[in-house]
């Protein structure tokens, strides 16, 4: 193809003449295509674009037994000259064709037939979009038509339930597919034995939970990752699949689940940044519904919490569920909204999605339900274990492998050389009554090497002991420590099972105490803690992590820390005040205002300098010194006698009339005091030099005036 005319004639001629499968098996040959459309677009007009978009048409509705070709041909289009939003032919056709409404149509339905060949070429239509929305000649009710249609066409992938049942468990969606919303409604129990052996290719939905073993390793770290993941996954959404299954049989207790009903999407508002959940896409919506319980105080209530998971099903049976998470609760109390986020949890295209399926919905059939349980908290769990490599997970050893041989220790409790004991403070471990005495009861020191280790390795208790007195503040070391906490006569305010537990904690690398609630997990963990922050081994201002799972548990720990060491809270749900001082968002806050203060003060110092600096780069260039260093006598003389006398305080005034000279001005002017001569032209000077103002005044002038000097006359600042 070589010119436009050559396009003209021959291309529908083809089709025309009844030549329509020769003219479809053409398609499979791209490059006279491709050339087509590359055309220069200073070669082509506007009938030439116009024909181009009637054959796009043309060739989506007589394509159906070819829709291969059509797609490869579409593929390959879309990146000539015909498509370039800036200046390809289809730009320069909107930009010249704003006052004819009709051909809109043309260019409207030429580009969906582009972009229906693959949801991937989507993105080639947003430019045109654009510029026609920025039109006021276009039938704005068929853009908003063909936008639509534009979203259901990026919407067209594979469904999630159908691609998880192929998936690996670290490609899973985090949400529940459909088949694991409605997987109890199988009456014949047929979904396996529980317990059966995890296959990554036989993933779906109704794959019985994997069991954690009680004893024994994993076959690998992808067994115990999809272990832990699954089941984490099933206590996060185990409620809210029972709730669905409970209110779809209308045997729903409203106290179980947060029901809300007539669901309707009123608004679309643009977020300041990304999602604080998904990173989301920048955009919310405006939810208007009615909870099925009365709630008379929306402040006052738990419901609806800031990233809490939502699902809503726009005919009621929850076949199709649409997930979102809450973003922003403020507006419930005023104006009963709730801006949500759709949950990019499950694929790219739920944004598309969400807003297709709300805007067509009927708010008599929609229901929304909340998750029972706080979705925020388990979420990034879940999406860290997907994320983890299984040939680098932390303590595989223990915890895959179950290698829990004793005689392992922390790396920090580990000495760098086997001569050098690492000692601890066991003062939080003793009594009052032993701490009073300002010594320390337990082995020798001076045990040997051979002894220690073979304690350290439980390889039995030696039968021979020393009992010696260790000042509290020097420490024992690890292998003496073992000893005494072994030792039941000694006067320590733990019990035996705590004992174990320390000692325990002291020699492995991952220690899990457990116990009912009163038996001091919490008691024990405070004096891990402080015994750990005192060994030899340990850098100046090292810290320790500490987490929990509820506020109060971690107000409770810190308390009792906070008597021993600095801490720092993350996170404001706090209730005592105590430990406002050490909440990590007030400490910034703090230091922020100290920063900000400093930075005026470095202001406010540079500014004085600046000032002071100017001061004396004037006095150096016109100083009372330079003025009598450089003036005549008679200029001296008549520049003190030329100020008024008004303007002399009196003290200089007496001054200036004892040195009025009476004879020869120069012998006048050695024989003066040079020191009441400075400070009397000094004195002078600052009456008569004009202020900075004028003299800016007068530096513009001059710079001005330069400008019609002759060449050879040169002014410089």
């Amino acid at each position: 193809v070589q010119s436009a005319s050559v396009v003209r004639g021959s291309r529908l001629n083809m089709a025309t003449q009844g030549k329509g499968l020769e003219f479809m098996q053409r398609l499979d040959t791209h490059l006279p295509w491709v050339a087509m459309f590359s055309l220069d677009p200073r070669t082509t007009d506007a009938d030439w674009t116009t024909e181009m978009m009637q054959l796009i048409v043309w060739l989506k509705e007589h394509c159906h037994a070819h829709r291969e070709s059509f797609t490869a041909l579409m593929k390959s289009i879309v990146n000539t000259a015909f498509f370039n939003p800036v200046t390809g032919q289809l730009a320069s056709y909107l930009d010249a064709q704003n006052a004819l409404t009709a051909r809109y149509t043309l260019v409207q339905e030429s580009l969906l037939a582009v972009t229906g060949a693959d949801s991937s070429l989507c993105k080639i239509a947003y430019p045109f979009f654009r510029m026609m929305n920025e039109s006021r000649w276009v039938d704005y009710k068929k853009l908003n038509d063909c936008l639509l249609e534009l979203l259901r066409q990026s919407a067209a992938i594979l469904p999630a339930d159908a691609a998880s049942q192929f998936a690996h468990w670290n490609e899973l969606p985090l949400v529940p597919t459909q088949d694991e919303l409605h997987g109890n409604d199988q009456s014949d129990g047929s979904s396996g034995a529980r317990g059966e052996q995890w296959s990554p290719t036989n993933l779906s939905a109704t794959c019985p939970l994997p069991v954690v073993r009680a004893t024994g390793a994993y076959p690998s770290p992808a067994e115990y990752l999809n272990t832990y993941f699954r089941l984490l996954g099933e206590d996060c959404f185990a409620g809210l699949k029972e709730g669905i299954h409970s209110l779809l049989h209308r045997q729903l207790d409203i106290r179980d689940m947060n029901v809300y009903t007539d669901v309707q999407l009123i608004a679309m508002e643009a977020q300041q940044g990304n999602s604080h959940m998904d990173g989301g896409k920048g955009v919310s919506f405006g939810l208007r519904f009615k909870p099925v319980k009365r709630i008379t105080n929306w402040r006052a209530c738990s419901d609806l919490m800031f990233g809490n998971l939502l699902c809503i099903s726009t005919d009621g049976t929850f076949k199709q569920p649409l997930w979102a998470t809450v973003y922003n609760r403020e507006l419930l109390d005023t104006k009963k909204v709730l801006l949500v986020e759709p949950c990019t949890d499950i694929s790219g295209s739920d944004m598309a999605h969400f807003i297709l399926s709300m805007k067509h919905a009927s708010p008599s059939t929609t229901v929304m339900v909340e998750s029972p349980a706080y979705y925020k908290a388990y979420q990034p769990v879940l999406r860290k274990l997907q994320a983890a490599s299984s040939d680098e997970l932390p303590f595989m050893e223990e915890i895959v492998e179950c290698n829990q041989s004793r005689g392992q220790p922390p790396d920090y409790l580990d000495a760098a050389e086997d001569d050098i004991a690492i000692t601890l403070n066991t003062g939080c471990l003793r009594k009052p009554s032993a701490l009073s005495t300002g010594v320390a009861v337990g082995p020798a020191l001076d045990d040997s090497m051979t002894r220690r280790r073979e304690r350290l390795l439980g390889r039995g208790k030696s039968s021979e002991s020393k009992v010696t007195t260790t000042p509290l503040q020097a420490g024992l070391p690890m292998d003496d420590i073992l000893a005494l906490l072994d030792d039941h006569n000694a006067d320590l305010c733990v019990d035996e099972s705590q004992r174990r537990a320390v000692a325990h904690a002291l020699t492995h690398r991952v220690s899990i105490i457990q116990g009912p609630p009163g038996t001091g997990k919490t008691y024990i963990g405070v004096k891990l803690v402080e015994l750990l922050l005192s060994a030899s081994t340990l850098p100046r201002n090292t810290t320790i992590l500490i987490l929990t799972y509820k506020n109060h548990a971690l107000d409770e720990f810190l308390l009792a820390c906070k008597k021993f060491m600095d801490v720092v809270r993350v996170g404001g749900r706090s209730d005592d005040e105590q430990l406002n001082s050490c909440n990590l968002h007030r400490m910034k806050v703090r230091r922020m205002q100290t920063f900000h203060d400093v930075r005026d003060q470095m202001s406010e110092c540079v500014s004085t300098l600046t000032h002071t600096a100017r001061d004396l780069s004037l006095a150096s260039r016109f100083s009372a010194d330079c003025f009598i260093q450089y003036a005549t006598p008679l200029q001296i003389m008549h520049m003190l006698l030329g100020v008024r006398r008004d303007s002399w305080d009196w003290a200089s005034y007496k001054q200036l009339c004892s040195i009025f000279p009476r004879g020869d001005l120069a012998e006048w002017l050695q024989e003066v005091d040079r020191g009441l001569l400075l400070h009397l032209v000094h004195y002078a000077l600052r009456i008569w030099m004009p202020n900075p103002s004028i003299f800016a005044k007068l530096a513009a002038s001059i710079k001005k005036s330069a400008k019609h000097m002759p060449p050879h006359i040169g002014i410089t600042d």
